[in-house]
């Protein structure tokens, strides 16, 4: 999928480049962050998307967390963003 302003890059897995196999919980996700990056019209870069299973960070935790499903890490030194987050 296309998001109007966030790369595939930034929505991978920073270790091996692995999109989120589950495509409609990233859709989900995306979308909701895509209409928060609307709403503020400025920068809102994405620092930690997707994380496969063999991440460093991943890999030392008994349960996968939430990158391993559906979160992500905005990165923003706005007012306004924290306001609308």
């Amino acid at each position: 999928m296309d998001y109007e302003n966030f790369t595939d890059v930034e929505i991978s897995c920073q270790h091996c480049g692995q999109r989120n196999p589950d495509l409609q919980i990233e859709n989900r996700t995306m979308c909701q962050i895509q209409n928060i990056r609307r709403r503020l019209v400025e920068p809102m870069p994405i620092t930690s998307g997707y994380r496969c299973d063999k991440h460093p960070i991943e890999r030392h935790k008994t349960i996968a967390g939430e990158h391993n499903r559906a979160a992500v890490d905005i990165g923003s030194d706005s007012v306004k963003s924290f306001r609308i987050l």
